[in-house]
């Protein structure tokens, strides 16, 4: 039917919202502006990348737009999702997203719509500052969004709704010739992410008003992308669910076994 067209659109939102993870996390900082890497310059023995044909979309983006508002209900039975569509520039912020997860940089800016109310907290445990284990409860709601998402769904209908986001690709200069493929990368990317079982450290900064996590001695936090540092803020069983549904996607996109991480937990 005409209205599944918005489908792909639906989970990509659900996608960056689940996978900006900790999203604007206010008193936790992240460094990495919403800023669409260049791609890496060339070199004498690589290879020109092929690029595929542009079809431009028949669609606006506004009623691309639309459509994904109109659908919401058939990818996900939850209203929060609803909700959450109601913003505007619904395509281009889940490119701009995805984009950004691809290159392991944080996608807060285009979704800031999807930041905690509730405000973060910390405890005290001897000497040092730990994350409060109830600030994953704010997380609770995307996480449960994102594992709602019906992937087989989603991805049956993306080759209708793919100019739209090709489109929004190229205007943003995305690597990839494809958006699928920065897709894929964005998957992958958050699929490296290891669950956290145990506390997470972190230091007072701005006369504590704000925290950063601190990294640990076998540096596993320090070789995490921003990222992949915002999964690891929702808390161990939140990144967990994301992570499920993530690996469906990627199955259901048609990537190899063997390119899909397995799980992992420092």
């Amino acid at each position: 039917m005409a209205n599944t067209k918005a489908l792909w659109a639906s989970i990509i939102v659900g996608f960056g919202a689940a996978a900006g993870l900790a999203l604007r996390m206010r008193q936790i900082p992240t460094h990495s502006p919403l800023v669409i890497p260049e791609p890496p310059p060339a070199t004498e023995n690589a290879r020109p990348q092929a690029r595929e044909p542009y079809a431009p979309p028949t669609l606006t983006f506004d009623q691309g737009d639309e459509r994904i508002r109109q659908s919401a209900r058939e990818i996900s039975p939850l209203q929060k999702l609803g909700d959450w569509l109601k913003i505007q520039d619904l395509i281009r912020r889940a490119a701009a997203a995805v984009n950004n997860i691809a290159e392991g940089a944080s996608p807060r800016n285009s979704l800031d719509f999807l930041a905690p109310k509730k405000p973060f907290s910390i405890r005290r445990q001897g000497q040092g500052l730990y994350v409060n284990p109830r600030s994953y409860a704010r997380y609770d709601a995307a996480a449960e969004a994102f594992s709602s998402l019906n992937a087989e769904a989603a991805v049956r209908i993306l080759g209708e709704l793919h100019p739209l986001f090709q489109g929004a690709c190229r205007e943003l200069g995305c690597r990839d010739a494809d958006f699928k493929q920065t897709l894929v990368r964005a998957i992958q990317e958050l699929l490296k992410t290891p669950i956290i079982e145990g506390p997470i450290p972190v230091q007072a900064m701005e006369k504590g008003i704000c925290y950063s996590i601190l990294p640990r001695p076998d540096g596993s936090f320090e070789r995490l992308s921003e990222a992949q540092k915002h999964l690891l803020r929702m808390g161990p069983m939140n990144a967990a669910k994301v992570q499920a549904k993530l690996r469906e996607l990627a199955r259901a996109l048609g990537v190899p076994e063997e390119q899909i991480p397995k799980p992992g937990s420092v």
